[in-house]
């Protein structure tokens, strides 16, 4: 006996149809969500519930399909065109959380005016033509689509990859996870697009697992949005900082060093008579004293556990240090080979090995919390990276003859 799986594609369309609408009334109506009066996550959840509506409305049409009297290539076309402006909503969603200036008039009109050429071409060959023309003139359209997908989730890959960037110099909570979740939902949902338009070919059989994996891609990325969207106000705090420094820095280099410059100074001044003097030909150089003055400062910075405090970042410290971020940074970059916050969770690494040698009884549980790093997952992954081994099993290893 064959299983007839065409009873249970249409059940799943309308469970699909479903949950989408619903998921975009929690996002466009609902306040479960609010997360006050950020203008910028506002839109950004509003896109991604008009990202729902779309594709709730299109598995809609698709499982009344049966009952319609339309051709295939007239379903076909709707499909196509349902997943390319859900395609370029999703991307202006997930850009627009990475860059509040990315959403202007003229890139908009550039990425709709890309879509309206794939949906007229698609009504046009589903509508007007028949046979061999028809085929070229839908496969025109679906190749277009391709190629805009394509190039969306290539400039939303570059995008994250710059955002990592400008918060490596900064030390945010949960910014890693927040980006790879930005990078993996962007893939994530362009794979399920893609394979939609296998449909058409695909057996029953295909239909079927097609609709449990858009159920639960979908199913994850709402739900997933609601929790990674906790880490934002962290996230954009810095991205705008950055930008905001990277402009005050462009406009002002040559303030690079001189406070502290000036600090050396009066060191100088005060030194005894009794000491006796450098050659006059060979004078203490301004980017020596510079860094000399930088070192013994951040020398004390560590030695008083400046790292250990939450929320840190690298303009704080730059502040603390009465430096410049710029400079400071390029002095952690060339020192330690490594950007802040790799530097940051270098130190409380380090900090933790301290309190397992001198506390071997000590919950490996517990220690994160300890060094600054309170997320459990975190810690780990830090600790595996810069020792090579879990917490626990360096303890196991180092410590066993502690005690």
């Amino acid at each position: 006996m064959i299983f007839d799986f065409s009873y249970l594609h249409f059940t799943l369309l309308a469970c699909a149809a479903t949950l989408l609408l619903f998921f975009s009334y929690v996002l466009l109506c609902s306040g479960l969500c609010s997360k006050g009066d950020d203008v910028q996550y506002i839109r950004s959840r509003n896109l991604i519930g008009y990202v729902c509506l779309v594709t709730g409305l299109d598995m809609l049409v698709l499982w009344t399909a049966r009952d319609l009297v339309v051709t295939p290539a007239v379903i076909c076309a709707w499909h196509v065109m349902c997943i390319h402006f859900a395609s370029v909503l999703m991307f202006m969603s997930i850009v627009h959380l990475l860059d509040r200036n990315y959403l202007v008039p003229r890139r908009i009109k550039r990425h709709f005016g890309i879509w309206a050429v794939s949906a007229v071409l698609l009504w046009v060959g589903a509508t007007l033509f028949n046979g061999v023309a028809q085929y070229v003139i839908l496969l025109g359209a679906v190749l277009l689509f391709l190629g805009h997908t394509m190039h969306l989730v290539s400039m939303g890959l570059k995008m994250s990859e710059r955002a990592k960037e400008k918060m490596d110099n900064f030390f945010s909570e949960g910014a890693d996870a927040f980006v790879r979740w930005i990078k993996f939902t962007i893939l994530l949902v362009a794979v399920l697009g893609l394979l939609s338009l296998s449909v058409p070919v695909l057996p029953g059989w295909g239909h079927v697992v097609l609709l449990l994996a858009s159920i639960l891609g979908w199913s994850y990325t709402f739900i997933s949005y609601l929790n990674h969207v906790v880490a934002y106000g962290n996230v954009s705090s810095v991205l705008y900082r950055a930008e905001e420094l990277g402009v005050a820095e462009e406009e002002a280099p040559e303030a690079v060093g001189e406070t502290i410059v000036e600090l050396a100074a009066v060191e100088q001044n005060e030194q005894t008579v009794a000491e006796e003097p450098a050659p006059a030909n060979v004078p203490e150089d301004r980017s020596s004293l510079t860094e000399r003055l930088m070192r013994e400062n951040l020398d004390k910075w560590i030695v008083n556990g400046g790292y250990l405090k939450q929320g840190t970042t690298l303009e704080d410290l730059a502040s603390e240090l009465m430096t410049n971020r710029t400079y400071l940074s390029a002095y952690i970059n060339n020192t330690y080979s490594c950007t802040f916050k790799e530097f940051i969770y270098m130190l409380r690494i380090e900090a933790a090995i301290q309190i397992m040698i001198a506390e071997p009884q000590i919950n490996v549980e517990d220690l994160g919390g300890r060094v600054g790093i309170p997320s459990a997952s975190t810690f780990n992954r830090q600790f595996v990276k810069q020792m090579g081994v879990t917490p626990a099993v360096w303890k196991i290893t180092n410590l066993q003859n502690v005690g």
